[in-house]
Protein backbone atom coordinates (compact mmCIF):
# COMPACT_ATOMS: atom_id res chain seq x y z
CA UNK A 1 0.00 0.00 0.00
CA UNK A 2 1.23 3.69 -0.22
CA UNK A 3 -0.04 7.11 0.06
CA UNK A 4 -0.07 9.38 3.17
CA UNK A 5 -3.08 9.35 5.92
CA UNK A 6 -3.27 12.04 8.24
CA UNK A 7 -4.62 10.66 11.81
CA UNK A 8 -5.93 13.09 14.78
CA UNK A 9 -6.20 12.20 18.06
CA UNK A 10 -2.33 10.47 17.99
CA UNK A 11 -1.34 10.58 21.61
CA UNK A 12 -5.42 8.12 22.18
CA UNK A 13 -4.91 4.50 22.46
CA UNK A 14 -6.95 3.66 19.78
CA UNK A 15 -4.86 6.10 17.44
CA UNK A 16 -1.71 4.75 18.35
CA UNK A 17 -2.38 1.24 17.29
CA UNK A 18 -4.06 2.50 14.20
CA UNK A 19 -0.48 4.40 12.78
CA UNK A 20 1.21 1.26 13.62
CA UNK A 21 -0.96 -0.69 11.53
CA UNK A 22 -0.67 1.72 8.74
CA UNK A 23 2.64 1.99 9.29
CA UNK A 24 3.14 -1.78 8.66
CA UNK A 25 1.01 -1.75 5.86
CA UNK A 26 3.28 0.85 3.89
CA UNK A 27 1.62 4.25 4.94
CA UNK A 28 3.06 7.66 5.47
CA UNK A 29 1.03 8.42 8.47
CA UNK A 30 1.14 12.13 9.32
CA UNK A 31 -0.39 12.69 12.93
CA UNK A 32 -1.55 15.81 14.80
CA UNK A 33 -0.33 16.81 18.35
CA UNK A 34 -1.66 19.61 20.23
CA UNK A 35 1.83 20.48 20.85
CA UNK A 36 4.91 19.40 18.73
CA UNK A 37 6.10 18.79 22.76
CA UNK A 38 4.49 15.46 22.54
CA UNK A 39 6.25 14.53 19.75
CA UNK A 40 8.47 12.35 21.76
CA UNK A 41 5.61 10.30 23.91
CA UNK A 42 3.68 9.73 20.69
CA UNK A 43 6.78 8.16 18.41
CA UNK A 44 7.63 5.92 21.84
CA UNK A 45 3.90 4.89 21.73
CA UNK A 46 4.29 4.11 18.05
CA UNK A 47 7.92 2.36 18.58
CA UNK A 48 6.09 0.02 21.60
CA UNK A 49 3.91 -0.82 19.19
CA UNK A 50 6.27 -2.66 17.21
CA UNK A 51 6.04 -0.06 14.09
CA UNK A 52 9.36 -0.30 12.62
CA UNK A 53 8.68 2.24 9.52
CA UNK A 54 8.61 5.57 12.16
CA UNK A 55 10.75 7.21 9.84
CA UNK A 56 7.34 7.25 7.72
CA UNK A 57 6.00 9.46 10.45
CA UNK A 58 5.34 12.79 10.69
CA UNK A 59 3.99 14.71 13.44
CA UNK A 60 2.44 17.96 12.35
CA UNK A 61 0.93 21.06 15.22
CA UNK A 62 -3.04 20.95 15.58
CA UNK A 63 -5.24 21.52 18.38
CA UNK A 64 -9.15 20.53 17.66
CA UNK A 65 -10.08 24.08 19.42
CA UNK A 66 -7.94 26.18 16.94
CA UNK A 67 -7.56 26.36 13.22
CA UNK A 68 -3.54 26.98 13.17
CA UNK A 69 -2.07 24.25 11.68
CA UNK A 70 -4.78 21.93 10.05
CA UNK A 71 -4.26 23.81 6.36
CA UNK A 72 -0.46 22.57 6.98
CA UNK A 73 -1.79 19.05 8.22
CA UNK A 74 -4.29 18.23 5.47
CA UNK A 75 -1.94 19.40 2.58
CA UNK A 76 -1.29 16.35 0.40
CA UNK A 77 -3.20 13.88 2.29
CA UNK A 78 -4.79 11.08 0.54
CA UNK A 79 -7.32 9.90 3.32
CA UNK A 80 -8.43 11.50 6.83
CA UNK A 81 -8.80 9.42 10.05
CA UNK A 82 -10.28 11.62 12.97
CA UNK A 83 -9.70 10.18 15.69
CA UNK A 84 -9.12 12.88 18.38
CA UNK A 85 -12.29 13.64 20.43
CA UNK A 86 -11.60 16.80 22.54
CA UNK A 87 -12.85 16.51 26.52
CA UNK A 88 -14.69 19.04 27.87
CA UNK A 89 -13.87 19.41 31.49
CA UNK A 90 -16.41 21.58 32.53
CA UNK A 91 -20.25 21.38 32.63
CA UNK A 92 -22.84 23.35 31.48
CA UNK A 93 -26.11 23.78 32.55
CA UNK A 94 -28.15 22.93 35.72
CA UNK A 95 -28.19 19.56 37.73
CA UNK A 96 -31.53 18.13 38.46
CA UNK A 97 -31.62 14.95 41.21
Amino acid sequence: MSGTVLVTGDSGFLAAHTIVQLLEEGYAVRSTVRSLKRAPAVREMVAAGGAASGHRLTLVEGDLRAEAGWAVAVDGVDNVLHMASPIHLRCQGTRTN
